[in-house]
């Protein structure tokens, strides 16, 4: 046992009892839960982040029916604005955080909210915006809210039955909590596994009858856009750019961009990185490529730079169960 383990174990065994009594109030009825009449989604997961959420919201809001009157319910996870935040058109990163003002950008017409309080915000929705659907970004851990489905995200390399509590692991919530989840989604898978492996995961995470399970991949898009217009991905990288990045987990991209022959520095921030023009004094002009997430936070910053968008990909069958589970809950089931 090395000493990070002896050192950790003790904090994430304390911690997990810390997260059962939580729960166990929860369950009780200590503390209060809210269900809304409005049809709401969680996605979520129950890791420290690098899942994909942000691309699940985007997915479910390309899979649902376009005359769908969709709301995106966030905390703005970076924002400066406090309390309840309804995002209007010019909101940004300041406002509404790198994530929201991503999807904001992507999608002007979705009703987005920002408020730490999942149950305050679904409350003013439901008042002042009377969705058809609300999607709640990064709310699983919110017991205080209870949706009418969960989606769970965790990843193929990590996924959450061979993680552990922080700070042992990167678990921010106990593996039997996954068990609230009605979809479970492992994200960043490298193929689409058969209906015999599938099966297998299912075993080792111990999914009950009922949870029904997923597998996507990453699908990055193959042009890329910047202030001086727009490129292939295949010219872009002829120029081998600087990728730059200040997310979770960047090494799918880099993966990606190995495999096509891109052999270029990388410059790596944390997730959420505030950036200033400090950060870009080391580039000296050059060609820079970037995520979407980066982008928002780079106008007036920055101007050689292009960004890559990603994407969850889902098989057929896998595409046609999400979009009559969303069908279902607004009751247009076939």
């Amino acid at each position: 046992m090395n000493l990070r383990i002896i050192w950790s174990a003790p904090w994430a065994l304390l911690f997990g009892l810390v997260l059962r009594l939580r729960h166990a109030a929860y369950d009780l009825g200590v503390f209060p839960a809210y269900r809304f009449k409005t049809p709401s989604i969680v996605v979520g997961n129950l890791s420290l982040g690098g899942t994909g959420k942000s691309p699940m919201v985007q997915l479910l809001i390309h899979t649902a029916p376009k005359d769908l009157k969709i709301a995106v319910l966030t905390r703005g996870y970076g924002r400066k604005t406090k309390g309840l935040w309804h995002a209007k058109p010019g909101d940004g990163p300041q406002q509404i955080g790198d994530e929201a003002a991503d999807l904001h950008l992507k999608f002007p017409d979705i009703e987005l909210v920002c408020c730490a309080s999942r149950a305050e915000g679904m409350r003013y929705l439901e008042q002042e915006i009377h969705p058809d659907l609300v999607l709640l970004d990064d709310a699983f851990q919110h017991r205080s809210l209870v949706p009418h489905a969960h989606i769970l995200l965790t990843t193929w390399n990590k996924p959450y039955h061979k993680d552990h509590l922080f700070p042992w692991g990167s678990l921010r919530d106990i593996r039997s909590a996954a068990q609230r989840a009605e979809v479970v989604v492992v994200t960043k898978s490298p193929y689409l596994p058969d209906r015999s492996e599938q099966q297998q995961w299912s075993t080792a995470m111990n999914l009950k009858a009922g949870q029904h399970l997923l597998f996507a991949q990453l699908s990055y898009n193959p042009t890329v856009s910047g202030p001086l217009g727009t490129l292939s991905l295949g010219e872009l990288l002829s120029q081998n750019p600087v990728l730059v990045t200040g997310i979770a987990d960047p090494k799918p991209l880099l993966d990606y961009l190995k495999s096509l022959g891109w052999k270029g520095e990388h410059i790596c921030f944390k997730d959420h990185h505030s950036y200033s023009a400090s950060d870009f004094l080391p580039l000296g002009g050059r060609c820079v490529l970037t995520t979407e997430k980066d982008s928002v936070k780079w106008p007036g910053l920055y101007q050689n730079w292009y960004a890559i968008g990603v994407a969850h990909a889902l098989d057929t069958s896998s595409s046609a169960w999400l979009k009559n589970m969303l069908l279902g809950l607004v009751g247009r089931a076939d």
